[in-house]
């Protein structure tokens, strides 16, 4: 940033000495950069503090900072390569205002990189959020068949008792069995199990249980977290889902179809 200012110092030596060069750098000059780098120094202080924070702290991808590297070590290399060096030819034409325009247009784009970095980041929580509510509609999907199951079992309850009564009164132990062999067989199989008091994490677990039981994953996992925390739930819904993704993940290419993971 401070090479932005550096070229606007040149571009002001340029206009109080029309006839000099970058190498005759004025004091003149000189205390305008001093200035004008201590001015934007101030003036940025807030929104860098509010708006880069951010952006330090949740771009967790090494790559993406190696890239962002190259990209301020190219507008260096740029500022550097535009100062003038004989400020006589700023004069010839419009290349005085060309070149200011040119400044301007770099920062524009140094601004825009930012913005578009922020939204990258803004589109990956969005999306995170999205497949969370999706495991939470899922599960609710779920939880509301195996309630409306269990409601039609309740119903047909009184009666199932008086039949299993009347079969057992007349000593017809066959047909008791062959009837409560049918009767479990019409049981719903979905289990809402309780992992754990976050009621967040347990849905989020139910719906990995029902995905490996598709897929044939046996499981092996202990959860001890409690109903209230101070970590925010999509955020620690979608970091448990990520390690889960990575172990369904590993489960595919082991080769015995027995697989199993902790």
């Amino acid at each position: 940033m401070s090479a932005f200012v550096s070229n606007f110092s040149y571009a002001y030596d340029a206009w109080l000495h029309p006839g000099s060069t970058s190498g005759q750098f004025s004091w003149q000059a000189a205390l305008f950069q001093f200035a004008a780098t201590g001015i934007a120094a101030v003036l940025l202080i807030f929104p860098l503090r509010k708006w880069g924070s951010i952006l330090i702290d949740r771009l967790l991808v090494s790559g993406a900072w190696g890239s962002m590297i190259a990209v301020s070590a190219a507008f260096l290399l740029l500022n550097l390569a535009i100062i003038p060096r004989h400020y006589a030819t700023l004069y010839v034409g419009r290349c005085f205002p060309i070149y200011i325009t040119l400044l301007l247009f770099l920062i524009a784009m140094y601004v825009s990189f930012y913005h578009t970095a922020m939204g990258i980041l803004r589109t990956a929580a969005i999306q995170e959020r999205i497949q969370f509510f999706e495991m939470a509609e899922n599960q609710y999907r779920m939880q509301k068949k195996y309630i409306e199951d269990t409601a039609k079992e309740r119903h047909d309850f009184k009666q199932s008792v008086f039949t299993l009564k009347q079969l057992a009164d007349a000593g017809n132990l066959t047909a008791l069995q062959q009837y409560l062999t049918k009767y479990a067989s019409t049981l719903p199989e979905t289990e809402i199990r309780q992992f754990c008091k976050n009621h967040a994490v347990n849905t989020l677990l139910n719906y990995y249980v029902q995905l490996a039981a598709s897929n044939g994953i046996r499981l092996d996992w202990h959860t001890d977290i409690p109903e209230w925390i101070h970590v925010a739930e999509p955020d620690l819904c979608s970091l448990l889902g990520n390690l889960i993704e990575n172990a369904f993940a590993g489960c595919s290419t082991v080769e015995d179809t027995a697989q199993c993971y902790q």
